[in-house]
């Protein structure tokens, strides 16, 4: 059958028409995806760009801990520079050993971490448990006992931390400068007797490389497992002058 001359014209209009759209599509098609890895390209350029926050120490596991810049690594220990701002909430008790300093403070520092404060809300911690031990300047524990500072690290929030009820002995402690400290790591169990023994190693490491010291006898245990049976990581911290 033949097609009249205005119904020819009509059906080349037609398929004129449709390849029209047809490149429209395949146009808008094309810009979208250029655009679109246009775009992903800026946002890796701003993300290359941005600064990066230190990954977490993996001692940490996952918890929040404080940070720190790792100022130097020697072959016996760590020099790590610790940020202000860190927020501790501490117990202080008399005991005659690390083990029976914690099982005394941690029952107030529980209590306030379980809503035991102004807020009356739960406190997120993170690690690790410091045990601040007083000890002689040999370091060594006295007969009679010395005394433990026990302390929870506060996970930072955009709020400041509510005060303990007052009936919970529990203080609270934001540090305002940035501080050194010298690291010793070990695993197993951190006994008293372990602790004493590395602060005492530690101590002696840092005197020969002939840099500053507390010379109180002074030094902290530093708990990032206290769950855990096996890998567990403990560290001994002394501090600079």
């Amino acid at each position: 059958m033949l097609l009249s001359p205005s119904r020819r014209s009509r059906g080349r209009a037609q398929a004129a028409a449709a390849k029209a759209l047809s490149l429209t599509c395949l146009a808008l098609f094309c810009y979208a995806a250029v655009k679109d890895t246009i775009g992903e390209r800026q946002a890796k350029a701003v993300a290359a760009r941005a600064p990066r926050a230190a990954p977490a120490p993996w001692f940490c596991r996952g918890a929040a801990c404080p940070a720190y810049t790792l100022a130097a690594k020697k072959p016996f220990y760590e020099v790590r520079t610790y940020a202000a701002g860190a927020t501790w909430a501490t117990a202080s008790v008399n005991a005659s050993s690390a083990e029976v300093a914690t099982a005394r403070a941690l029952v107030p520092l529980l209590q306030f971490a379980a809503g035991a404060n102004a807020a009356r809300a739960p406190i997120q911690t993170g690690v690790p448990t410091r045990i601040t031990v007083h000890a002689t300047p040999d370091y060594h524990v006295p007969d009679g006992g010395a005394a433990f500072d026990v302390s929870m690290f506060a996970a930072p929030t955009d709020a400041p931390l509510p005060d303990p009820s007052p009936d919970v002995a529990v203080t609270l402690d934001t540090t305002t400068t940035n501080t050194t400290v010298y690291v010793l790591q070990f695993g197993g169990w951190a006994r008293t007797s372990v602790a004493l023994a590395n602060a005492a190693r530690l101590a002696l490491a840092v005197q020969r490389d002939g840099l500053p010291l507390r010379a109180d006898g002074s030094f902290s245990l530093a708990l990032y497992d206290g769950r855990r049976i096996f890998q567990r990581h403990n560290e001994v911290w002394l501090y600079a002058q």
